[in-house]
């Protein structure tokens, strides 16, 4: 995470979870792994409804939209996760079969309060753990702008052919 950050994780994180994304940036440069740990899981708690709402456009049914609606309004972040655990979008899944907000906040918190925390592990947790965070997000705008072009086009053909089909019957007659 030593490059520029996604365009999509800069339009999420504001204020705080801005300035926890840099220091835990400084942190992984400076090799201390648990200290950035501790910044990364803080933004993934300042960015979780922000993630949650994004994800309603993909849920495949109203139950999974009422439940993730539901733990947004809801205050702790480990409540919302379980909640939403089993109503995730399942290409958002990536494949894994986990809520992928769910296993970085267990990996961090796990990390940090009950496994022996060392530098070297922390650091490569946090490492591949902003890399979820960044390709969960580069995943959904992916999925937007495929989304958006593919109904537009469809539209635009759409009214193309029909337009072409009422002249052809319009003298025809």
């Amino acid at each position: 995470m030593g490059g520029a950050l996604p365009n999509a994780l800069l339009r999420l994180s504001e204020g705080k979870e801005k300035q926890w994304i840099e220091r835990g940036r400084a942190c992984i440069r400076q090799g201390h792994g648990i200290a950035a740990l501790a910044y990364y899981r803080l933004v993934v708690e300042g960015i979780a409804d922000d993630l949650l709402s994004k994800m309603l456009k993909y849920c495949e049914t109203n139950e999974q939209s009422d439940l993730i609606r539901a733990a947004i309004e809801m205050p702790r972040l480990g409540d919302k996760l379980k909640a939403v655990n089993d109503c995730i979008p399942t290409q958002l899944k990536l494949g894994l079969g986990d809520n992928p907000i769910t296993f970085l906040y267990s990996c961090f918190s796990d990390e940090l309060h009950y496994d022996s925390a060392d530098d070297a592990n922390a650091l490569e947790k946090a490492t591949h753990g902003m890399n979820i965070v960044c390709a969960l997000l580069e995943l959904m705008q992916d999925q937007d702008r495929l989304k958006r072009t593919l109904t537009e086009s469809f539209k635009a053909l759409s009214a193309q052919h029909n337009q072409k089909r009422a002249s052809k019957q319009v003298k025809s007659r």
